[in-house]
């Protein structure tokens, strides 16, 4: 267990050095889910820079999936992807279910909502969409069966989109002991390294086969005696019919006939147990093959594809400038049906029914406000010193309150805040920050209209806010930034910068 341990420690760590070396064109993957996936980047780009592709990823907040795709000036859609990477789970689609399931009843219309979204956004933005199908719930729960049924129906057929199955990758990584309980309800992150390390690999491996050039023969490691995965097949499918396909099978099914499904008889079929390399090598002198353009689809959950031999040079189509082509024909689809869901931001959010409850907070609220602080990141104005918190609780000219937030999906309990103080005809924000969960729902404008009615009453002409660039408080920045007024007052933003 160790050694997997560093293994994939040496991974994280292979990332920084790759992110610190110059790339040439880039391929943009933008990260959609209803949970935190972070932990993926790493795993995806080593993924990706050992096929030969290097990788830009960006990461939009998690649990709103639906506003990023419906905002093309949203995280994800300004990064312009050439691969939009989409994962809702139903546990974060809504409240539980009754009797001990999973999900609620309601979580299917709202997964349905997410299909249609992300197929929405990567038809318009001219991207290849790649949707994590959920896992089956353990125990077993008919409602998630029914889900995952839908996705599979839902995204058939359709023109540059790919399944990757989480279940058999949960599977082979431990079943119910890839699922990190603790880190998950400390940051919404709900799988072990390896997990996050197995979706990688897929998922870089269906990149590097649209990508990186013709294949010149795909040899297939079916897992011993049983038949070939799902995923296996698919990918068969999706090759050119002229392409050699060679099946390497268990020797207990010498004499046996190939396996059917495949839609084409295999080149060879090997029932022996010789080295692999070796007859690969075997393989490519025989049939004209390239090694560096030969798949090697392995035994894996999910059939991962590796490539033997170095990688090819780098294909004509990533002339600096242009998009990515390789297996991947870029043809016009069909806009997904959309009839009663929303299609805007505004739209939808209006259909969260958003509640937002605030109070005034006491000193017996301060580890609550410290921890708020602690762990909010992506929008808040900065670290606030605790002695200046603690003051201003007692403080009869300061206003702190705290906020708890629920929706028709869900409570996401206390997870927003803001500090206010007064200057001479300034109401000054100290302190404004919203968690994650909360985020995308319309609860900062409902916020700021708050700082703004108590500006109003405490007789003040304009609102400051002070931040601090923090390097990852973009998202509060950039909101502050482009209101100039609110509710008839002026609005500076007061941005000071960390040395």
């Amino acid at each position: 267990m160790t050694e997997v341990v560093e293994s994939l420690l040496e991974r994280r760590l292979r990332w920084r050095r790759i992110l610190a070396e110059e790339h040439g064109p880039e391929l943009r993957i933008s990260l959609l889910a209803s949970y935190t996936l972070d932990p993926l980047v790493p795993y995806l780009g080593v993924a990706l820079h050992d096929s030969g592709l290097a990788a830009r990823i960006t990461v939009s907040p998690y649990n709103q999936i639906v506003q990023e795709c419906l905002n093309d000036q949203g995280t994800a859609g300004r990064s312009d992807p050439h691969v939009l990477v989409v994962a809702a789970r139903p546990e974060e689609l809504g409240p539980a279910g009754a009797d001990g399931g999973a999900v609620h009843p309601t979580v299917a219309d709202e997964f349905s909502t997410v299909l249609d979204a992300a197929l929405a956004a990567a038809r318009r933005w001219d991207a290849c969409l790649v949707m994590l199908l959920p896992p089956r719930a353990d125990p077993p729960d008919p409602a998630v069966t029914r889900l995952r049924e839908t996705a599979l129906e839902r995204l058939a057929g359709q023109p540059a989109t790919e399944v990757v199955d989480l279940d058999p990758i949960i599977s082979g990584c431990g079943g119910s002991a890839a699922l990190h309980l603790d880190l998950y309800q400390l940051a919404r992150i709900p799988y072990r390294e390896p997990v996050f390390a197995a979706i990688g690999e897929e998922i870089a491996a269906m990149l590097a086969y649209r990508h990186t050039g013709p294949v010149s023969g795909v040899v297939v490691v079916a897992d011993g005696p049983e038949p070939l995965s799902a995923a296996q097949l698919g990918a068969i499918e999706r090759l050119p019919t002229d392409t050699p396909v060679v099946v390497r099978a268990d020797p207990t099914l010498a004499g046996t006939d190939p396996p059917g499904g495949l839609g084409r008889p295999p080149t060879i079929w090997w029932t022996n147990d010789a080295p692999l390399d070796d007859q690969v090598r075997r393989f490519v002198a025989s049939h004209g093959a390239q090694a560096e353009s030969m798949l090697v689809m392995t035994a894996g959950p999910a059939g991962r594809l590796e490539t033997p031999g170095p990688p090819g040079p780098r294909p004509e189509h990533w002339a600096a400038g242009r998009r990515p082509g390789g297996h991947w024909a870029r043809t016009p689809r069909p806009s997904p049906a959309t009839e009663g869901r929303p299609t805007d931001v505004a739209q939808y959010v209006a259909s969260l029914d958003v509640r937002l409850t605030g109070r005034a907070a006491a000193m017996a609220d301060l580890p609550v406000l410290a921890d708020l602080l602690a762990r909010t990141a992506d929008f808040t104005l900065g670290e606030l010193a605790s002695d200046r918190l603690s003051a201003a609780l007692v403080d009869p000219d300061c206003v702190v309150r705290l906020f708890e937030v629920r929706d028709r999906l869900g409570d996401y309990g206390l997870c927003a805040a803001l500090l206010l103080s007064h200057e001479p005809g300034a109401c000054v924000v100290e302190a404004f920050l919203v968690t994650c969960p909360a985020l995308g729902r319309g609860v900062e404008t409902a916020m700021l209209d708050e700082v703004a009615a108590r500006a109003g009453a405490a007789g003040t002409g304009r609102i400051v806010v002070r931040a601090t660039a923090t390097g990852r408080n973009d998202l509060a920045l950039a909101f502050f930034d482009r209101h100039t007024c609110w509710q008839g007052l002026p609005l500076e933003l007061d941005l000071r910068r960390t040395d």
